[in-house]
């Protein structure tokens, strides 16, 4: 008990010290030492790993675990996000040009990863999240929380998380360490070596279960051994304790989205369009000849052109094969402005704006409509 009170108050120092809310990217010497945890003995060569640092500061760290897969003859497929503009320049200018390592400079909250099938897109996951309180619509959670399993969302089944937070963090939150048992299994916890643990940070490391399970009494055997500084150190460790499954390679799929999710006029239409298209080419994959889209044939025939106009007017009302598309216009007001020497004249001018509603044989549908804000408002 005597190390849990220093422990707690240790904690509430903790809280108003800097590390609670700073940037610290991690040494790639530790790193180096958690790639060793992990064995890559079973995984075939040439095999393909989507792997990503979501709050990736400048990407030292990642384009490390980048060289460091390649090494082991296997191809990397890195994925860098950062939330900050100068982070995310430095990273850009260094590591740009890298074959297969793609960048984001996106709010990790509006971040949006998919393949074909799903969002579980990643097979490693590099996870040093801020650290600090965070108000996450409405509710006030720590970040190591939310981040954590924001991450694991995008986990593959079988694949391997590190997560890099405060000792204080699993010793007084019990909902956070029991979360971490929950989604992995084969879990280790370990310090940073002496000389980088100035910021009381360790390295926890699992695999994503498949069927998420609760395994409280392992978790609470962990914590007990963190509130009594009975864990070893990543020095300490010297070999791999933790096998890359061949399952989560299996589940690695392309990405085939990477993008900041946030709604914009500019990512709708991007949106629209990507969606349109993939409802075409279902539609045509299903029809014996590809070449009848099943549109209707007015009495001078439309071509492609026509039609995308048509669409994008809101005008079209009618079949693209099994996919059915209906146009509009709603009403709006636009405001222009004049001034004239001091003088500022407001007209308020009624105008009408396209919206476009297509839904395919399976019930997906997409909204696409464009409506003028204030940002637009124009000044003579």
């Amino acid at each position: 008990m005597e190390n849990m009170r220093e422990y707690r108050m240790n904690f509430w120092r903790h809280k108003t010290n800097e590390a609670n809310r700073g940037y610290f990217p991690t040494s790639l010497e530790i790193v180096k030492m958690e790639m060793d945890l992990i064995d890559f003995g079973e995984i075939n060569d040439g095999s393909i790993l989507n792997i990503c640092d979501l709050t990736g500061g400048i990407g030292e760290q990642l384009n490390f675990m980048h060289e460091y897969i390649i090494g082991k003859n296997l191809v990397p497929n890195s994925y860098y996000n950062e939330v900050t503009k100068e982070r995310y320049g430095i990273a850009q200018s260094k590591y740009g040009s890298i074959e297969n390592f793609n960048l984001l400079n996106s709010d990790f909250f509006n971040l949006k990863a998919r393949n074909s099938n799903n969002k579980k897109v990643f097979t490693i996951i590099r996870n040093n999240p801020p650290y600090g309180d965070f108000d996450y619509k409405g509710i006030n959670v720590r970040m190591e929380d939310i981040f954590f399993i924001k991450n694991a969302e995008m986990q593959v089944d079988y694949g391997i998380q590190i997560f890099e937070l405060p000792i204080h963090q699993l010793i007084e939150d019990k909902n956070l360490i029991r979360r971490i048992f929950y989604r992995y299994e084969n879990v280790h916890i370990y310090s940073f070596p002496k000389p980088y643990f100035d910021k009381k940070q360790i390295c926890v490391i699992g695999a994503k279960k498949k069927i998420n399970t609760n395994d409280i009494e392992l978790a609470e055997i962990w914590r007990e051994k963190l509130i009594n500084n009975s864990i070893l150190s990543l020095d300490e460790v010297g070999t791999p304790i933790i096998k890359l499954n061949p399952k989560a390679i299996t589940n690695t799929q392309p990405i085939v989205l990477y993008r900041d999710g946030k709604v914009t006029d500019q990512t709708l239409s991007r949106g629209f369009d990507a969606v349109f298209d993939s409802l075409v080419r279902e539609t045509t994959l299903t029809n014996n000849d590809n070449s009848d889209l099943g549109l209707k044939t007015p009495l001078i025939e439309q071509l492609p052109g026509h039609i995308a106009l048509d669409i994008y007017s809101g005008q079209y009302d009618g079949l693209v094969g099994d996919v059915l598309i209906k146009g509009g216009v709603k009403k709006g007001t636009k405001i222009i402005r004049e001034q004239e020497k001091d003088v500022i004249t407001t007209t308020e001018v009624e105008v009408v704006y396209p919206f476009v509603e297509i839904t395919s044989s399976n019930g997906q549908t997409l909204i696409k409509e464009y409506s003028f804000s204030n940002d637009e408002n124009e000044t003579a």
